[in-house]
């Protein structure tokens, strides 16, 4: 499997897909398989992928940060699922929004707006989403949604008092030892992260509008989303960083039946799908697949897969948007890797 693994995630390299990856292969009784190639930074100096490199998750902190502390608050009391938004966000007008659409993308909430372009101060961000024409009905319609997961990570702020960074830490992070995790990377961990976009393909992928000006030439250990760096890198939808290794031990947890983070009640709800279209299944926090396989992706080039029936899980970290966000492949590469990690 070692092997196999290798040699796939070079083809992605030699392809031109991404220019380096962390990879893991696991199930209940450990890792399987592990492998590092190619390099996490190519401008403007070479640096190799490292067994500790720390990447920018991306989407991967909607499954893996807000829907599972959101999970936890509604086994508290302290949130409810059927409960309207504006009961614990007064400040966002729709009243017919609930917890549990946001969680499940059927807040009918657009996918995504430039709110470090409309916006002057975070503080506006609440009142701003609830004034937001909806893009269908409420509950009709799954539309994968940055701007429901920017307003749960709100919620939960104002739920529990705490920043979003240290809700992580003290609740998911800490009882699971992952000790590297977090929002916005200390200067010393910053020259471990894998390299994201160029601000020249900044330039080009939002042209004709100039990007959103970071002053630096390569983004490197500061959180690729805009919107997230907007609310100053902790953020509901994205700005999660971390290591392949702490990862191996939050896939360890959800293979082995949740604990110590969650009850059966939550771990059950992790992988039972509630709303579908057709198209996609979901849970409460993650992708459905119809063998029942829960997944999910981040656009830097992330992908998290678990299998609570086989007790398998696989891990794919690459930095696919650097120096090009628009490079293509990742979702094919994706789809091959997946095949290969769930073959037996």
């Amino acid at each position: 499997m070692v092997t196999a693994l290798r040699e796939l995630l070079q083809e992605g390299i030699e392809r031109g897909v991404f220019p380096g990856a962390a990879a893991a292969l696991l199930d209940s009784k450990g890792v399987r398989a592990q492998v590092v190639l190619g390099h996490r930074m190519l401008l403007p100096q070479r640096r190799p992928m490292e067994p500790d490199t720390l990447f920018d998750l991306a989407s991967l902190t909607k499954p893996l940060v807000t829907a599972a502390l959101t999970l936890l608050l509604v086994e508290e009391g302290r949130v409810e699922l059927e409960r309207p938004v504006s009961e614990y966000l007064p400040a966002f007008e729709r009243k017919e929004v609930t917890v549990f659409h946001l969680l499940t993308h059927t807040s009918g909430l657009p996918a995504w707006l430039p709110l470090y372009r409309r916006l002057s101060v975070p503080e506006e961000v609440v009142p701003f989403l609830g004034r937001l024409e909806p893009v269908c009905a409420v509950g009709t319609r799954i539309v994968y949604s940055c701007l429901g997961y920017i307003l749960l990570g709100e919620l939960l702020q104002a739920r529990t008092g705490q920043a979003l960074d240290t809700l992580a830490r003290e609740r998911l992070f800490e009882p699971l030892g992952m000790r590297e995790t977090g929002f916005c990377p200390s200067p010393t961990l910053r020259e471990r992260c894998a390299a994201t976009e160029s601000y020249e393909s900044a330039a080009r992928r939002h042209a004709p509008h100039p990007p959103y000006e970071r002053f630096e030439p390569v983004l490197c250990g500061e959180v690729h989303d805009e919107n997230a760096h907007f609310l100053g890198g902790v953020a509901g939808n994205a700005g999660l960083f971390a290591p392949l290794g702490d990862l191996i031990r939050y896939a360890r947890c959800l293979v082995q039946g949740g604990a110590p983070l969650f009850s059966e009640t939550i771990y059950r709800a992790l992988f039972t799908p509630v709303v579908e279209d057709g198209t996609t299944r979901r849970s409460l926090a993650w992708i459905v697949r119809e063998d029942g396989v829960c997944t999910h992706t981040g656009f830097t080039g992330t992908a998290f897969w678990w299998d609570p029936k086989r007790q398998k899980a696989a891990l794919l970290l690459t930095n696919r948007v650097h120096p090009d966000a628009t490079r293509e492949g990742i979702g094919e590469f994706r789809q091959r890797f997946a095949a290969l990690a769930f073959s037996d």
